[in-house]
This record gives C-alpha cells, structure tokens and sequence, in this order.
C-alpha cells in the first residue's frame, strides 16, 4: 500500500470518464448549435449517428466500416430534407465522425484502447495539431474581443465588409479548426486499427460500395432532376454534386479512387474485379458532368504514376498487358471527350482551347477571382509572415484584405478558401504553419517509398499500393487549385488513403518503442517553436488583427442587436432592436437625433427604460449620455451634443429593461424578441458664424 486513496489505475479510469464527459457536453452544444433541428433531417441522421456511435462501441473495425461506408453518402441529406444551402449548418460527415468518436471514446472508458504512434508521420502531423488549436482557440477568442478578459459580453459585431457578424466568424474558426483535427483523429484511428492487408480489403470493398450508390446518385441527378440533392447555385452552373457537399469533393472522390480501382482491379481476381471496371467507367463519366477540371488534371496525373510504377516494378511479361490495358483505357477516354461535347467539363476546358493563345491565357483559364484568392492570400502572408491571420480567418478576412490591396472590385463579394491548399495554411497559419504542413507532406512521401521498398515486385497486392499512390497524387495535384478546407467528406477519405498506405509499411522499420517518435530533442522544440507561434499571435491578435483596428482601417458601419429595415405607415425608415443594441453614427452634425419608440403591451402602467451611452468601436465601454421612459407606442426624439466630440464616428449603446415578443404574446406569426424601435439618426447642422 502506497497510502493513496486511488490505485494508478483507477486515477485513469477517472480521467477518461471526465473527459468523455466534457466530449459529451461538446457534442451537445454542437449539435445544439451547428445542426438543423427539421424534423425530416433528424429522422434521417439521428438513426445513422446511432448506429455509427453503437457498432464503435461494440468493435472499433466495424464502426470504420460503417463510417466509411456511409460519410461518402449522406453529405446532401440537409439540402434533400428541404434545408435552404445558405442557412449555415455542420457539415454532415463531420457530424457522423462526431458520433463515431463518441462510441470510440465510450469504448475506451471500459476498453483501454492500445494506441501506437510509431510512425514519422506522427511527428509532424502532432506539432501541426497543436498549431492548429492554438491558433484556432486565439481566432476563437479574437473575434468574441477576448470575452471575458476584455470585455463582459460577446457583442454580434460585423467583422468585415460583407457584413459578415461574429456569428459567421466563429462558426468559421471552429468548422475549420475541426476540419484538421477531426482528419488527424480519423487517421490516428485507422492507423491503429487497420494492421493487416485483408481488413484494409474489406475497408475498399464497403468504401467502394458507398461510391456505387453515389455514382448511381449522380446519374439520377442528370437524367432525371439536377436539382434533387444539389444547391441552387451548382444547379445553375449545371454541376452535379451526387451525395456530396459540393461538386468539387465529389471531383476529388471521384478521381481519386479511379487508381484505387484500378489497383483493387489488377489485385483482385475473378468477378469483383470487373465491378471495379464498372466503377472506374461510371467514375469518368460523372467527372465530364462535375465539371472540375482540378479533378481531371490530377485524375490524368495519377493515371501516369500509376502505370509508371508499375511499368518500373513488374517483369517484363507483365508490361505489355499493361501497355494494352493503358491504350484501351485511353481509347475510353477519347470517346468519351468526343461524346461529350455539351458536357460542363467539354465547355470549361475543351470549349475554351482557344484562352491558350490569348496573352493572358492564365488569367482566362482559372478566372479572375481564383487569382484574386491567390493574390489575396499572399497579402496576407506578407503582412502576418510568421503566424498568418488565424485557421478560419481566411474566408473571413478576404473582403477586408482585397480592399486594402485594391481589389475588391475583381472578387465583387466573393467569398471562398483560398483555392489552394498551400496558400490557404500560409495566409492563416503563417510560414510556421506552412513550414509543419511541408514537413507533414515529405513524412508521407517517405512513408510511400518505404511502403514501396516492403512490398515485393511479385506481390500481388502491390498493384493496390500503387493504386492508393496513384490516388493521393489526384489528391496532391488537386489542392493546388482548391484547399478543401470545408469539405469534411474529401478530407476523411483523405486521410483514409494515407492510413492505407500505413498497412503496407515496414514494421521493422518502426521504432520498438512507443514513444521513441516524441523523444526530447523534439518535445523541446515543438514546445519552443509552440511558444513562439503563440506568443506572436496573441500580440498580432491584440494589435493589427483585432476588431477594433480592423473596423478603423476597414471603415466597418459597426452595429449589432438589430433587425431588418422596416418602413412605418408613416414612410419612416426604423429597425427594430434586441435588449441590447449598438450602432455606429458619421459624425457630421452639432446635434445628433434619433427616433425611439417602443410597443411593448401594458407600457402605459409599466413603462419602458431605456438607457443610452457612448461606447468604443466594439462597444465595450459605457459613459452614460441620457435616458428614457417610454409610456406609450409613439415616437420620442432623443437628442445628444456632439460639439466636444471630434471623432468621425459615434459608437451608440442602448439597453433596454426588458423585451417582448408578439407571437407569445398576440399570436402573430412574429418570434422576435423586440425591444424598441431605432428610427434614422439625422443631425442638426452646425452653427455658422
């Protein structure tokens, strides 16, 4: 007996509880928050999130069978339930992989799971997570003004010249941030769980079941109703999304697996290896109906790795067949381009061979707005070089940074990622960041290579090696014209196609012991590296990022608590606004006035206060200016001089003592919860002498 109450044992039995515990509460306030509560929708995803969370629980490997089965397939479920697409929701593989690493983290409360992380990948990918949450929890903090250290409320603020509020921002910092660690996680995961080559055979076959009902879903898309499943905007543009979120995760699946197949094709015998023809055909196909020339360009890439590697490892009596098999495939591929004339692909790529010849050829074949992306995300990398502008932050600080570099005109309101993988870690993690993601890609490289040398020349399942190298090539030369930074479903299979690679490599090549690749030299100088990164973004998240300096140098019209235009019987412009509200007034007057009323049932015996102050730019400090008691529904005209105030902006704060909503009340098809109204503020022009 030590004299401790609790055994060593008993001490991480309880920790493991406590934190499924604070996963829980996590996953309910996402859901809560993040996820659509139709009731269509939730019949639909409620039975599979269960079923993800129960087969996890009773054996890791069945619950990675189902989740990969499913995650290609469920991804439009919100728009077919009738979910307007511009109604910002979770994406719903992000979704499901929450309930997946709900019953995986419930399994090991009782099931002590043994985890390895002997592989250099982990190196990297381990640093680059800690940046990842450390800047992710700053941009989280940045855009709430560090609440409750700098200020004692989270104000709805606009953060950029779009009216994007804080709202949008966060949901950003925290969609993106999950995006990289919920991807590290699947990985982690994989690796651990898929040791042998036939459960990675059992893996490929239920993926690619999945991708027969997408590939099926597509062809109903185009023969029978584009616009079943898909969004008014692709639909538009005559883009097929299938089950997807978006044409271009799709593109990227679909490209991507092509050598998967092609490998499971040359590796498999029998009937389940012409299924895999199959596929691969109805996969080309779809990708003339997406119309994502990124997807071709890397599905051509990884065609060439694929028979190069082939053509390098096999024997001589093995070459000519392939030869054969490439030329018949290529013969595919030249009738199916000459059919397909008035597909979206034919008229972007094909249709516009004549841009070649044009001085600005580039310019013309990726569109004025991806490189106005581009030139905007390395703005960003000169001005923040070492920490960038925060995970999360790009798509929120592009209208902001394009007018400062003078070309907001060129995107027009866009708004997007970067377009480009690399750009996009640089612009919002810096060259550290960069620096990690770089290091993160030559382990895979290095991992591909010693896969390579453990996998004998006359190995049959060699071909299915070379097949997922052939399909994180599409993916390698795909992120160079899109970051798929909010496409949950391509990155998971991303990183499914890497953990694959994992099983064919060396064991004996792994260090002995499990901790051997965090030794340390390295834990002390990811720790100062770490230390470095944060330092530097809390001080550029203080200063040159913070609201405050970004409404002055971006000339925000900074206002939150209020509801849409509205116009009296009276022709009075006025908006109505919430318990709390601010606006922001130019000052160009001696004497500022603004209409108030209120409408509150029964104010006549219990009147309306109301409290007014001057404020700062983020509405974070209160000096008192004046007050109101409002009796009765008609307007009141609040006035205030402003001859001590040289400021080109008035920051107005307003509180109210209470609210009320008129469905509750009256039974009007209202749900607002209604303050007072706030009319046009108008001034008094200043004496002249």
């Amino acid at each position: 007996m030590n004299g401790h109450p609790f055994s060593k044992n008993s001490l991480r039995w309880l920790s493991r509880i406590i934190f499924f515990l604070v996963y829980v509460l996590f996953f309910g306030l996402f859901y809560y928050t993040y996820v659509p509560l139709v009731l269509q929708f939730q019949m639909i995803l409620v039975p599979v999130l269960l079923a993800a969370a129960l087969l996890t629980i009773l054996d890791v490997g069945k619950g990675i069978l189902f989740f990969v089965f499913a995650f290609p397939l469920i991804n439009n479920l919100p728009y077919l339930s009738g979910i307007e697409p511009d109604i910002p929701h979770a994406p719903t593989a992000l979704v499901l992989f929450l309930a997946f690493l709900l019953g995986f983290f419930l399994r090991g409360i009782f099931l002590r799971p043994r985890l390895v992380f002997d592989n250099p990948v982990f190196r990297p990918l381990v640093l680059l997570a800690v940046l990842v949450t450390l800047s992710g929890l700053l941009t989280f903090c940045r855009y709430t003004n560090y609440f409750p250290f700098l200020t004692a409320h989270i104000r709805d603020l606009v953060v950029n010249t779009n009216g994007v509020r804080v709202g949008g921002a966060l949901m950003s910092s925290v969609f993106s941030s999950l995006n990289y660690a919920t991807g590290f996680l699947f990985f982690g995961i994989v690796y651990n769980a898929v040791r042998s080559k036939e459960f990675l055979k059992k893996i490929l076959f239920v993926l690619s079941m999945g991708a027969s009902l997408a590939l099926f879903f597509a062809f109903v898309q185009r023969f029978y109703s584009p616009a079943l499943g898909n969004t008014p905007f692709f639909e538009s543009l005559g883009q097929l999304n299938s089950t997807f979120k978006d044409p271009n995760s799709f593109g990227l699946f679909a490209a991507a697996f092509c050598p998967v197949l092609l490998g499971m094709f040359f590796s498999l015998k029998k009937f389940p290896r012409y299924f895999c023809l199959i596929l691969i055909a109805m996969s080309f196909i779809v990708l003339f109906w997406i119309g994502s020339r990124s997807s071709m360009l890397g599905l051509l890439s990884g065609t060439i790795v694929f028979f190069f590697l082939i053509s390098i490892r096999t024997r001589p009596k093995f070459q000519m067949k392939h030869v054969i098999a490439l030329l018949m495939i290529v013969m595919v591929l030249a009738a199916v381009v000459f059919l397909s004339r008035e597909t979206i692909l034919f008229e972007r790529t094909i249709g516009k061979i004549g841009i070649f010849t044009s001085r600005d050829f580039a310019k013309h074949l990726l569109g004025p707005k991806k490189l106005g992306c581009w030139q905007t995300a390395l703005f960003m990398l000169r001005k923040h070089p070492l920490t960038g502008i925060g995970v999360g932050s790009y798509i929120i600080e592009l209208p902001n940074f394009a007018g400062r570099l003078e070309i907001s005109s060129v995107l027009d309101g866009y708004t997007d990622s970067a377009e480009n993988y690399f750009l996009q870690v640089g612009s919002e993690m810096g060259l550290i960041g960069l620096g990690v993601a770089l290091w993160l890609f030559v382990a895979v490289y290095r991992l591909i290579c010693g896969s390579l040398r453990n996998t004998g020349a006359n190995d049959r399942d060699q071909f299915l090696l070379i097949g997922l190298i052939a399909g994180l090539t599409v993916v390698f030369v795909s992120i160079f014209f899109h970051s798929y930074l909010g496409a949950f479903d391509a990155k998971y299979f991303i990183w499914l196609l890497v953990g694959s690679i994992c099983v064919f490599f060396p064991r004996k090549e792994r260090p002995v012991e499990r901790k051997s690749q965090f030794v340390r030299p390295f834990k002390s100088a990811a720790l100062v590296l770490c230390a470095i990164f944060g330092v530097l973004f809390l001080w550029y998240s203080l200063t040159d990022l913070s609201l405050s300096r970004s409404t002055a140098e971006n000339n925000i019209d900074q206002n939150f608590g209020l509801y849409k235009d509205e116009i009296d019987p009276d022709g009075r412009v006025f908006r109505w606004a919430k318990k709390e509200a601010g606006i922001s007034v130019t000052n160009a007057g001696e004497e500022l006035h603004i209409p108030i009323k209120a409408s509150h049932p029964g104010m006549e015996k219990h009147p309306v206060s109301v409290n007014i102050y001057l404020s700062d730019e983020v509405f974070s400090t209160k000096v008192p200016i004046g007050s109101l008691l409002l009796k009765g529904p008609e307007w009141h005209d609040f006035a205030y001089a402003l001859k001590d105030i040289l400021a080109k902006k008035v920051y107005l704060l307003f509180e109210t003592d209470r609210t009320w909503q008129p469905k509750k009340l009256l039974g009007e098809n209202d749900p607002r919860w209604l303050a007072i109204a706030l009319g046009d503020p108008w001034f008094r022009p200043k004496k002249t002498e």
